[in-house]
């Protein structure tokens, strides 16, 4: 998956979350458009701005993967939240943005800066490679 990949699915109504568990759907022996629909209502922190939709749609491959072994799944989704919030400062939408979406006037901002170009594609592509290296 390449950045403009992830801009053209964002483009077309893709959040965050769809992509990442989307990315690993089929490692999962997950039908495409059933994690779509499990997924689609995490974007944007599930529009309200909180828990980014990669973090969470990681949560749900590492949950799917090793959701039977709950000590393990704690290692893993903790170590990966550490990787993300180290790279970004945050594993919330408002951090890593630096704005709230769930607010009109700042949700405009990051319209207005592209951030959902921008930023947003960089931490799929991340959530994307640092959960190939813990699976």
């Amino acid at each position: 998956m390449t950045k403009n990949d992830i801009n053209t699915a964002f483009a077309e109504g893709t959040d965050c979350s769809q992509l990442v568990l989307e990315a690993f759907a089929d490692k999962l022996a997950m039908d495409k458009d059933l994690a779509h629909r499990i997924s689609a209502a995490f974007g944007a922190g599930m529009h309200q701005g909180e828990t980014c939709g990669a973090v969470t749609g990681a949560g749900m491959v590492l949950g799917l993967k090793y959701g039977n072994d709950k000590e393990l799944l704690l290692t893993k989704t903790e170590e990966f939240r550490n990787q993300i919030a180290k790279k970004y400062n945050s594993c919330m939408c408002k951090g890593i943005l630096g704005y709230d979406i769930s607010k009109e006037e700042e949700r405009a901002k990051i319209l207005e800066e592209n951030l959902l170009f921008i930023t947003c594609p960089a931490v799929v592509l991340d959530s994307i490679e640092i959960l190939e290296k813990l699976l």
